[in-house]
């Protein structure tokens, strides 16, 4: 509704990297999972930006192809 300035200055103030997330889309990354957690979110989620490397991975569609057990984020709700 307000352009893409404004979406990238409401996503800077929510504290995403904005560079990161442009970087996982050119890749075509959607979906980053927690190996830890077994959770899988949008790369802009609150949660997701607390997934250490080491224990992160990322998909391009949902289900991602992980073993069993990943499940969505009751935060950001990836379908």
């Amino acid at each position: 509704m307000f352009g893409a300035d404004a979406k990238l200055r409401l996503l800077r103030g929510e504290d995403v990297d904005v560079d990161a997330v442009a970087d996982l889309a050119r890749h075509g990354v959607r979906l980053v999972g927690s190996g830890t957690t077994g959770v899988v979110c949008y790369p802009t989620c609150g949660d997701a930006r607390r997934i250490a490397a080491e224990h992160g991975g990322g998909s391009r569609t949902w289900p991602p192809r992980t073993p069993p057990g990943y499940r969505p984020c009751a935060r950001c709700r990836p379908a």
